[in-house]
């Protein structure tokens, strides 16, 4: 089940996610702000109130990693499909910053999707595309040739927790990698690219709408992930053009997701082994079988216009 962390009135996807400030140039994970709370809250599928329209340099605007998406429906039982993922010989047709920072996001969800998804025989020509895309990019040690190296070990061994995890850790280097040097422009159409691709796998997961299909709710729980994406980005859109533009883009998107309504829930709380109080249920966004035909398209229609 999708968690969101509340701290200082700032909501923040699960534990495991890349905190991505929208504070000028500096990008470090955030850290608990308050040291001396004995007690943490965790709320699973809360009211969000979709009203960020004006975006606050001040917050922090938080996104799952697409490892983080993919493993989640994994752990409910649903299967990949593979033929969605975006073909590796397309990365000759990717020439400009703009295309090569967005379709490594592309390319780096497919990665994590045909891993959480034991899916093996195209794993390392996954691995390879985002290889050479990094080295187009000069994100330097994304993928080192040990990286490669245990990858592939685990491929052999058929160890797919281990790979989603290696798959995570090389999304981190390349996230560390631009931070430190200061490429907030390149870094925000990385993880849009990425969040693009991992919404349209999801919506091509969907044969049939049902809104009770836990993949259909997880589509609609993207409303909070779409307006920090929005908010991500939101902070280099002035000063970047090619930014400026995907957030355009979204746009439409954004606002279908914030036109949902919301179901009524009750709100249970339980003390977790770690002391967390967590408080599960509450209202939550659905989203109608009109809407997430709409939604499929327009995503669609993004993704392809990304891939070509």
């Amino acid at each position: 089940m999708k968690r969101i962390q509340v701290k200082l009135m700032c909501c923040a996807f699960m534990s495991s996610l890349i905190m991505f400030s929208a504070c000028g140039e500096s990008e470090e994970p955030a850290q608990n702000e308050n040291p001396e709370q004995g007690l943490d809250t965790v709320v699973n599928d809360i009211e969000i109130e979709p009203e960020f329209q004006s975006f606050d340099p001040s917050l922090e605007y938080t996104v799952p990693t697409p490892s983080d998406l993919f493993l989640a429906l994994q752990n409910i039982g649903s299967e990949g499909k593979f033929n969605f993922l975006n073909d590796p010989a397309k990365i000759s047709d990717y020439g400009d910053k703009k295309s090569r920072a967005l379709n490594f996001g592309v390319y780096f969800a497919d990665l994590s999707y045909a891993s959480s998804f034991n899916y093996g025989p195209d794993l390392l020509n996954y691995i390879k595309v985002v290889d050479d895309l990094s080295d187009e990019l000069n994100i330097r040690s994304a993928m080192d040739e040990a990286l490669k190296d245990r990858i592939q070990a685990h491929i052999a061994a058929g160890t797919v927790d281990s790979i989603v995890s290696i798959s995570s850790d090389t999304y981190y280097k390349a996230y560390e990698y631009l931070d430190e040097n200061e490429r907030g422009g390149t870094l925000r159409m990385i993880v849009a690219g990425g969040w693009i691709e991992g919404l349209y796998l999801l919506t091509h997961m969907v044969d049939a709408y049902d809104a009770n299909n836990p993949i259909v709710e997880e589509i609609a729980n993207q409303q909070l992930t779409v307006e920090n994406i929005m908010g991500f980005l939101n902070a280099y859109a002035e000063t970047d053009a090619d930014v400026e533009e995907v957030m355009a883009d979204l746009s439409g998107i954004e606002e279908l997701y914030m036109s949902l309504e919301y179901a009524e829930g009750t709100t249970e709380s339980t003390v977790n082994e770690d002391g967390m109080t967590v408080l599960d249920g509450g209202e939550r966004p659905v989203i109608s079988e009109e809407q997430f035909n709409e939604l499929k398209s327009m995503v669609s229609e993004l993704r392809n216009s990304i891939t070509g």
